[in-house]
């Protein structure tokens, strides 16, 4: 039921953070510099997780692309917001 699917989501999302993690990708570097460059190693993953928070994908939440570039994907409003100083350093229209 829905319980079981809450606790796949939780553990997917863990999988991903955990290899986040492991990639190393969460030092201070990563976190002040233009873009953040572990994002597109875990798209060739083929997962997909916000760009602020980390959180994944998935059927019932999906994530928002950008809507100048339509490549950095974002869980909220609130996350884009929060990103955007960053981000627009390299956004392509």
């Amino acid at each position: 039921g829905d319980a079981t699917r809450a606790w796949k989501v939780i553990a997917d999302s863990l999988r991903v953070w955990t290899e986040v993690k492991r990639l190393n990708l969460e030092d201070e570097q990563y976190a002040h510099g233009p873009e953040k460059p572990g994002i597109e190693v875990i798209r060739d993953m083929g997962v997909h997780i916000c760009a602020t928070c980390g959180i994944e994908e998935t059927p019932s939440k999906p994530l928002r692309a950008c809507s100048r570039c339509k490549i950095q994907k974002y869980c909220s409003r609130e996350c884009q917001v929060q990103d955007w100083k960053r981000h627009k350093l390299n956004c392509r229209q």
